[in-house]
């Protein structure tokens, strides 16, 4: 690879000025007449020009590096600005009137992945729950989620087994929050989603 111009200018530079350093100390060297002063001027002459070597780079790096690009800076801020703007919107159209979507086992191909990913982390929470407790039963429990992932609301619609189980159901489904934020497609037109699962607490520790 080819040097440029500046580089090469700049490497030029310095070397100009440390050739300078070094005949400088030269000529002192050529007026001392002491064996010692000699050495100590020697010595040095030598730790300049291994100086000049160590920082040559890095010099070089400063002077070329060129500055920020501004046009990468202000496509950089303006995609902020538009990721702050929309943000925004969507939290004040949940404050304002939130969008709900009630989801069955007939949903849409576009809520399912989201809602199997969500119940699969309840499954996963109510199974440690299971092998820890041992408690034995089952809950029909109704989840609201947010735009932003967040468990909303937690309702158990109907429970059978332990007397334990009502508090259980609702304390697995708060450790699998949050459920991550909205795809695209479904944010588009819902603030709060919410579905149905059905939790089994059995001693193997499954929950289904």
């Amino acid at each position: 690879m080819e040097m440029s111009e500046e580089v090469h200018d700049a490497q030029g530079a310095l070397e100009k000025k440390a050739l300078q350093n070094v005949r400088g100390l030269v000529d002192k060297l050529e007026a001392e007449r002491t064996p010692y002063a000699r050495t100590l001027l020697l010595a040095l002459i030598l730790m300049v020009l291994i100086a000049t070597v160590a920082v040559l780079p890095t010099l070089l790096r400063q002077w070329i590096t060129p500055p920020p690009d501004k046009e990468v800076e202000a496509r950089n801020l303006e995609r902020a600005r538009a990721a702050t703007a929309a943000f925004q919107k969507s939290s004040a159209s949940y404050l304002s009137n939130p969008r709900r979507t009630h989801v069955d086992a007939g949903m849409e191909p576009r809520f399912r992945k989201y809602v199997e990913a969500c119940v699969a982390r309840i499954y996963q929470a109510g199974a440690y729950e299971a092998t820890t407790t041992g408690v034995e039963g089952k809950a029909v429990v109704s989840v609201a989620i947010r735009f932003d992932g967040v468990i909303e609301d937690v309702r158990v619609n109907q429970w059978s087994g332990h007397s334990a189980i009502e508090p259980m159901a609702r304390r697995v489904v708060r450790k699998a929050d949050p459920c991550g934020s909205f795809p695209e497609e479904i944010r588009k037109d819902t603030d709060i989603l919410h579905f149905d699962a059905a939790l089994y607490f059995g001693p193997a520790g499954r929950a289904q």
